[in-house]
């Protein structure tokens, strides 16, 4: 089955519609959740699923920010929360 316009969730590095997956960005040098998926710049993809945004970690975001541990999980909860 081929994808519309697909995107690669970074965690499972596998392709999925964009209506499966939350978008990060990186706004004023911090990763952010693009609730609307509308914000400019460069972004990322995570599965909507709970196993997949537990997975996320430091080494899925090198290539666009530096994240330490406490930002990640506070970015966690609010992914985890735009899942409800």
């Amino acid at each position: 089955m081929k994808i519309n316009n697909p995107r690669r969730d970074v965690v499972t590095k596998k392709s999925y519609p964009r209506e499966q997956l939350l978008r990060l960005v990186v706004a004023e040098g911090k990763l952010v959740f693009d609730k609307d998926m509308k914000m400019p710049g460069r972004g990322l993809y995570v599965l909507k699923d709970p196993k997949a945004i537990e997975g996320l970690s430091p080494r899925h975001l090198v290539r666009i920010v530096r994240i330490d541990e406490v930002e990640l999980t506070a970015l966690k909860k609010e992914l985890l929360d735009g899942l409800l």
